[in-house]
């Protein structure tokens, strides 16, 4: 999975970019870029947090 992907579905639960940003240590800005494709890479420790993120949110909602 990519870093657009589980941006979008991390929103898709229902957190904000802002809200997605403030759990990952970045401006909302970055991850509505990252989110939009207009980024394609990031650092490692910032993916490493959105994919926790992501397992954190898409996995509680599916349980």
């Amino acid at each position: 999975m990519d870093i657009k992907q589980a941006l979008q579905e991390i929103s898709d639960t229902g957190l904000t970019d802002q809200q997605i940003g403030d759990h990952i240590g970045a401006a909302q800005s970055i991850v509505t870029r990252l989110r939009n494709g207009d980024h394609s890479s990031t650092s490692y420790e910032r993916g490493q947090k959105i994919m926790e993120l992501h397992k954190k949110r898409v996995s509680k909602k599916a349980a």
